[in-house]
């Protein structure tokens, strides 16, 4: 940003002023910036042979996970011929407000040039109250070196990086075992046995890597979190798995809503008729198999909910998502999508189509269960035509979207 150097007398303390502008003499924009005074007292061929101590360390590769809404991991990788002398984090809102911090941090280093194993990198779990945002926190790495026993006239040097994070909103993922069997309406109906577990997974990992553009042209990671806060300050997890029917579902959208965080709904499963979504429930006394269009009338307003995607048998009726997604939008949710066609889940590459769209919505290529790469997030129609597209090549058929979705509410809704 901006360099300078001065010839001053040692050992006097010394003053320095900057206007504010890079080297070119633009004003530089707003952010938060760290000074890093560095200071050799045997310029030219004489110089000191112990290095500056402000040389001595940096700071590698590093890394952001939000473990939870309010839980941060933070990993990196530190460089020096020893370890640090101290290492912290502090993290910062989208208006620069300390939010959290400073908090110590494993001092391990290792030397400049190597490659760095599992082992080298540091770890450490911290609590910062992020608030929902469109706009990046910051969270800056420090470190300091520890020659302190070689220190002749030098000072330590803090080293800072920055890593931005945005955290979306919660995501309810469902997935389940269906089993063929008389207990279950889709042993009745005759239906295949379909596990839609593995498909949850894969539709969390999307989102929680939703590719934001900034205005640079480079990419911010957002994440929809499978953990929502409850008003009297508990948690609730969102990834739905277990067989518990859809009262269960009914009872964590209800808990997500009430989190008062933007979210995202992720089902796919047995279904039929446009109203109806099946759900394995192993309550022997009083089990609830089936969700349907009057269940979505008893909720409260949805319109935190951003996207609702229901993959299975026509879960809609039309193009324009009549059924299971129109109720949807009618309680305020930004965008529903279903299908109105049958579905082969015979098929193992069938199941993957309901992973294309949430990863069209994301912004993500992923490739043997791998990221290969990352764009900016899509719209609901882009990922409807995504996921058609990938279905239509399962079944060498060729159709557009509407050959097989239906689109309820806002069709250009995106993640962020």
């Amino acid at each position: 940003m901006f360099e300078v150097t001065e010839q001053k007398r040692c050992p006097l303390t010394h003053t320095f002023t900057w206007g504010g502008r890079n080297s070119s003499g633009q004003p530089a924009p707003p952010g938060l910036y760290v000074f890093d005074v560095e200071a050799n007292p045997n310029a030219g061929s004489s110089g000191d042979a112990d290095r500056l101590r402000s040389s001595r360390i940096s700071v590698g590769e590093h890394e952001i996970d939000i473990v939870a809404t309010e839980v941060v991991e933070a990993r990196y990788v530190l460089y020096s011929g020893l370890d640090a002398f101290a290492v912290w984090v502090t993290a910062y809102d989208s208006e620069l407000k300390l939010l959290s911090g400073p908090i110590a941090g494993p001092n391990h280093a290792i030397p400049s040039g190597n490659t760095p194993q599992e082992e080298d990198w540091n770890t450490l779990r911290f609590s910062a109250s992020l608030r929902y945002a469109g706009a990046p926190y910051r969270f800056v790495f420090w470190a300091r070196d520890g020659y302190t026993h070689l220190d002749k006239a030098h000072r330590q040097k803090t080293c800072l990086v920055n890593q931005s994070s945005i955290v979306l909103g919660w995501v309810l993922a469902t997935g389940f075992l269906y089993s063929k069997g008389q207990e279950f309406p889709w042993g009745i109906w005759g239906l295949d046995d379909v596990d839609t577990r593995e498909i949850a997974d894969q539709v969390v990992t999307a989102v929680e890597n939703v590719g934001i553009p900034r205005v640079n042209s480079t990419l911010c990671i957002g994440k929809y979190l499978t953990q929502a806060n409850l008003p009297n300050g508990g948690r609730v997890d969102l990834r739905y798995t277990t067989p518990e029917g859809a009262d269960r579902f009914e009872e964590l959208l209800q808990y997500a809503i009430a989190s008062g965080a933007p979210g995202v709904v992720h089902w796919a499963g047995h279904s039929d008729a446009g109203c109806v979504l099946a759900f394995p429930d192993t309550d022997p006394i009083q089990p609830d198999y089936i969700f349907e269009v009057t269940n979505i009338a008893s909720l409260p307003r949805l319109d935190r909910v951003k996207v609702v995607y229901m993959g299975g048998c026509r879960t809609c009726l039309s193009v324009n998502g009549t059924g299971l997604p129109a109720a949807f939008v009618s309680k305020r949710v930004h965008a529903a999508v279903g299908w109105h066609v049958g579905i082969n889940w015979g098929r193992a590459k069938n199941q993957r189509v309901h992973q294309v769209f949430w990863e069209r919505l994301a912004g993500i290529t992923v490739e043997k269960k791998q990221i290969v790469k990352r764009t900016a997030g899509g719209t609901v129609l882009q990922a409807a035509e995504a996921t058609a597209n990938a279905y239509r090549l399962t079944i060498e058929f060729r159709a557009d979207w509407k050959s097989y979705l239906g689109i309820a509410g806002n069709r250009s809704e995106k993640l962020y």
